[in-house]
């Protein structure tokens, strides 16, 4: 069994021995499944061993997935198979977020961009809540660059000086 996180590949190695003494079968088909769907087929190597590896993107709900590793048999061995399991861990993101200056009277926009930490893919899709000094401007939903950005008006009763500019986002499921 394996566990990952969105951005990350789950490597299984399938072994397929001989009962009565243990001896690696080589050449032999090894099918897998995930949650009953087929991810692939490997023949075994000289050391009886077949390799796959799944990328886990965000098509897989986070959560425990059935993985099943199978040989169908031939004319020298029966049938045989074996269930493991993939779960998927919420993937820690990296929110960013520009500075911006401005005067009283101006326009300016303010924009945030959230990214997966496993590979630095955008995260879209996804509510980022945007607050000067603790007080909500708004909350915006990440596009397919995984970013927000909204215009934001320099008026009373915000004062000249320096405030905190906050981008929050509060994760779900699979983030």
């Amino acid at each position: 069994s394996v566990t990952k996180r969105y951005g990350q590949t789950a490597v299984f190695n399938v072994v397929i021995r001989r009962i009565t003494d243990s001896g690696r079968l080589s050449g032999k088909t090894i099918s897998l499944t995930l949650d009953g769907d087929s991810i692939g087929q490997a023949a075994t190597n000289s050391n009886g061993v077949a390799s796959f590896s799944y990328f886990v993107d965000e098509q897989l709900q986070a959560g425990v997935h059935d993985i099943e590793a199978s040989f169908a048999g031939d004319e020298s061995y029966k049938t045989s198979s074996i269930d493991v399991f993939l779960s998927i861990d919420p993937a820690d993101t990296r929110l960013t977020l520009g500075s911006i200056i401005g005067a009283y009277g101006q326009s300016k926009i303010l924009t945030a961009t959230l990214k997966r930490n496993t590979d630095g893919k955008p995260v879209s899709g996804r509510a980022i809540n945007l607050s000067i000094d603790g007080n909500s401007i708004g909350t915006v939903t990440t596009d397919a660059n995984g970013q927000v950005a909204t215009s934001y008006l320099f008026e009373e009763p915000l004062t000249a000086g320096t405030h905190s500019v906050t981008a929050t986002f509060t994760g779900d499921d699979g983030y």
